[in-house]
Order: C-alpha cells, then structure tokens, then sequence
C-alpha cells in the first residue's frame, strides 16, 4: 500500500501528461488541415468570407473565439493567377492537466500556415 500510495500520483501524472500531449496534437493536425483547406479554397478565387467559413467549418472541435484566421494578401483583387496566397491559422490550445502549465505556457499556441498558387481562372 505504501508503494502504491508514492507511485499513484506520479503514475497519474504521466497518465494525465499524455492525454494532454494528445490534446495538442489533436489541435495541432486539425489546425494544419484547416490551413490547407482554406489556401485551396484561397487558391481558386474564392473570396475573404468564404475562406474563413470554410476553415471554421472544417474546424468543429475547436473554440471559434480562440481561432486566429490570416489570408495574405487580404486584398482580394491583389490575388491573381499565379501569385501566392498565403493561409494562417493559429489556435489557443488550453492545459487541463495540473502542474501541466509549469512546463509549457498555458495557454498553447498551436499554428499552421499553407501557401498555394492561385490558379488560372476557368473560362466557360
């Protein structure tokens, strides 16, 4: 019993270290793919408003007020065919494990950035 009363906490820990890893994780490949859909979408004409729905929609899991969504260049009639639109996508992962926030910040920036060419209209 004695043993098993030192080892718990740090057992418990460890447990607990892990499915917060997890956590970022889960954020941080959703995060990447919100970036990438939304520089698709960027990169076939599409304008600022359905950008960021777009990448809003593709990111259910997370907190929408935590969400950081960029498009470079903003202006939309500056994106022609064969420049690049640049999609950013940062989020603020939250530590739920305690003691968890004396080793990394809490909150946790967790970022993507996807960069594509914008594509040659198609004519009808």
């Amino acid at each position: 019993m004695t043993e098993l009363a030192l080892v718990l906490p740090v057992l418990l820990l460890l447990v607990m270290s892990i499915i917060q890893f997890g956590l970022i994780l889960k954020s941080y490949i959703t995060v990447v793919n919100g970036a990438r859909l939304g520089a698709r979408i960027a990169a076939v004409g599409k304008t600022n408003a359905q950008i960021t729905s777009k990448v809003k929609e593709a990111l259910p899991t997370l907190d929408k007020n935590m969400l950081t969504i960029d498009i470079s260049p903003s202006d939309e009639a500056a994106r022609t065919s064969g420049t690049d639109v640049t999609i950013s996508v940062s989020y603020q992962e939250n530590i739920i494990v305690p003691l968890f926030n004396l080793l990394i910040p809490d909150p946790v920036p967790v970022k993507a950035q996807s960069i594509m060419r914008m594509e040659k209209p198609v004519s009808g």
